[in-house]
C-alpha cells in the first residue's frame, strides 16, 4: 500500500458546490469557498494529506479520506499518519501548488462536520495526534516552494485507542473523499 500515490488525470467538466447533510440533524456543509479555490488550481498540482492515527477512532478521519478516494483521481494523495512532515521533500519535488490536508479537528461542531481551517486558526482548535507543528509544516512548504495549505477539518465523535470511525464521520470521509477525488485536472 503506497503512501504516496500519484494518479492519472481525470477530466472533470462540471462545477460544483458540495454539501452534505449529516445525520437528522439536518446541518449543512458548505465547502463552496474550498472548491472554488481547489478549481482555480490544477489537480495535478494538488496534494490532499489525510493526517491522524488509525488507531485511536476518528483521528483516523485524514487517513481515512486517502483510502477511501477513488483511484484514479487527479493529484498526489499521501497518508501522511502522525507524522506528515517526513512528507515535505516529496511534496517540494512534486511541484505541488496546494496542499489540503484532512484532520480531526475539535471545533465544537457536530461529529462529522467539516469546516475549511487556516493553518493558523488550529492552535485555537484541539487538533490530532500527528507529530509536529502544522505551522512549522506550512511555513516550511512556503519558504522552500510557495505551496498554500489549507486543512479540512472534521470534527470527531470519539477519539478512544481501538474504536473504529463513528457512524457520522465514517460517512463524512466517504462524501469528502468522492468530492475531491472529482477535482478537475487541466
Amino acid at each position: 500500500n503506497d503512501s504516496v500515490s500519484n494518479a492519472q488525470s481525470v477530466v472533470v467538466q462540471r462545477r460544483f458546490t458540495p454539501e452534505l447533510t449529516i445525520g437528522s440533524s439536518d446541518v449543512r456543509i458548505d465547502l463552496s469557498s474550498l472548491f472554488s479555490e481547489l478549481q482555480q488550481a490544477d489537480a495535478r498540482r494538488v496534494c490532499v494529506m489525510g493526517i491522524g492515527n488509525q488507531l485511536r477512532g476518528d483521528d483516523g478521519a485524514g487517513p481515512q479520506v486517502i483510502d477511501r478516494r477513488d483511484r484514479d483521481a487527479a493529484g498526489i494523495w499521501i497518508d501522511g499518519g502522525t507524522a506528515p512532515e517526513n512528507f515535505l521533500e516529496p511534496i517540494v519535488q512534486a511541484n505541488v501548488e496546494l496542499v489540503l490536508i484532512v484532520d480531526a479537528v475539535d471545533f465544537g461542531g457536530f461529529p462529522g462536520e467539516w469546516r475549511l481551517l487556516e493553518v493558523d486558526e488550529l492552535e485555537v482548535f484541539v487538533i490530532s495526534s500527528h507529530c509536529g507543528s502544522l505551522g512549522m509544516f506550512r511555513d516550511y512548504l512556503e519558504a522552500r516552494a510557495g505551496v498554500v495549505v489549507k486543512v479540512v477539518g472534521i470534527q470527531p465523535g470519539r477519539l478512544r485507542v481501538g474504536t473504529r470511525l463513528s457512524d457520522p464521520v465514517a460517512k463524512s470521509t466517504s462524501e469528502l473523499a468522492r468530492l475531491l477525488s472529482r477535482l478537475p485536472s487541466s
